[in-house]
């Protein structure tokens, strides 16, 4: 009777360990919102690329548009994203330079969007710019990214959450971001350094309840 009696003890305490991992999950996946990992896959500024054919001494007029490369990563197992329109402010140094809208869109678990495109300029000091860069050294640029989205867990979707990330670059005599590695968007404000406590909990919850199981039971 008492090897029953454990037996059956040990099956329901496996049963809740399990039904609460699995409750732990959704809720963190549904509770705590972290918003997507966005970076800056490349930025080029034609006018500091001094091997241009238009940069030549002689030249009169300068191109005073930007390119740039946006990812935006939804890492995550059973949500995915509904975008409202992304906004993303260009700056040269703390002047504003350029804006741009993405339009809304939707994006599945587990995916990465790419969004690409050419942006105009204005009020850049093309001529220190270019003197800067010519003399070997890089120009700083700013892009900021803000962005509304609601995520979709199952058959509902969540409140709406908004994101504001930023990516500071240089840009040197090619007319490219130096370094060339993707540059990741850090939040303005931490709020990632709220959530981890939450996260901590979930995380271990299994493990609390498996102790009180053993000392209650």
């Amino acid at each position: 009777m008492a090897g029953d009696m454990e037996i059956c003890l040990g099956v329901v305490s496996g049963g809740l360990l399990t039904i609460i991992a699995i409750a732990s999950f959704l809720v963190q996946q549904t509770v705590y919102l972290p918003g997507p990992r966005c970076y800056l896959e490349q930025l080029y500024v034609p006018a500091l690329d001094i091997s241009a054919p238009q940069n030549t001494s002689n030249s009169t007029t300068t191109n005073p548009f930007l390119f740039f490369a946006l990812g935006l990563e939804n890492n995550l197992q059973i949500r995915s994203i509904s975008y409202d329109n992304v906004t993303l402010a260009f700056f040269y140094g703390r002047k504003a330079v350029a804006d741009y809208v993405v339009p809304g869109f939707y994006q599945g678990m587990l995916g990465t969007a790419h969004r690409r495109d050419v942006v105009e300029t204005r009020g850049v000091p093309w001529e220190d710019a270019v003197g800067a860069v010519s003399a070997g050294g890089t120009v700083g640029f700013r892009v900021d990214l803000a962005a509304r989205m609601r995520f979709k867990v199952l058959f509902w979707y969540s409140k709406e959450k908004k994101v504001r990330v930023l990516a500071d670059v240089a840009v040197d005599d090619s007319g490219f971001k130096a370094g060339g590695d993707d540059v990741r968007m850090r939040r303005l404000s931490d709020s990632a350094a709220s959530g981890l406590g939450f996260r901590v909990l979930l995380l271990f919850m299994p493990l609390l309840v498996t102790y009180y199981l053993h000392f209650s039971l």
